[in-house]
């Protein structure tokens, strides 16, 4: 018999499935172009399944923002004590190894307006709100993403220019320290 308490393992497994498709399209086309039809295609179920488990299409890229962020496949809290060096180079190489997650940050930045960044900020960090060094570091690491999309998309063929992590890292930490 199933525990009415937690989902069954059928619809556990739709929901991941929709967070998968949501997030594949999302990041490849953007909010606007993504519809619910698509996600349902993509995830394998009937148009009216998605509502069993997301009330709209900003509640599907909601939870893909959530599940899919940098924070939660590092284990990494932002809190003030664990602000080092090696927490940042984790970050800046999970957000190397996810650039659809960046994506998802752009559209969240851009047809959102950062509206559910708080919501982000809430998840990762639990009780402890992230303090203003960290907030600082998340916008430097999308800078930074930016910065190195914008040098090796322009740059002419063979002369791509390179922005080292660790420069960065640098800059970041010198300048969040003194700004303490």
């Amino acid at each position: 018999m199933h525990d009415k308490t937690q989902p069954a393992p059928h619809d556990r497994q739709a929901h991941s499935r929709l967070l998968e498709a949501g997030q594949t399209l999302f990041s490849s086309q953007g909010y606007a172009a993504t519809s619910m039809r698509e996600i349902a295609e993509k995830a394998g179920l009937a148009l009216g399944g998605i509502y069993n488990h997301f009330s709209s299409k900003e509640s599907i890229f909601q939870a893909v923002l959530m599940e899919y962020n940098p924070f939660k496949r590092s284990n990494l809290r932002p809190l003030p004590e664990n602000f080092d060096r090696h927490q940042v180079k984790i970050l800046l190489d999970e957000m190397d190894e996810q650039p659809e997650f960046f994506n998802l940050i752009l559209i969240e930045m851009l047809e959102f307006k950062g509206k559910h960044v708080p919501i982000l900020f809430e998840k990762i960090s639990g009780d402890t709100p992230p303090s203003s060094s960290w907030r600082i570091l998340i916008s430097m690491m999308i800078s930074y993403h930016v910065t190195h999309i914008l040098l090796t998309s322009t740059s002419p063929a063979g002369t791509q220019t390179q922005i080292s992590p660790d420069t960065l890292l640098d800059i970041l930490l010198n300048s969040i320290l003194e700004s303490e």
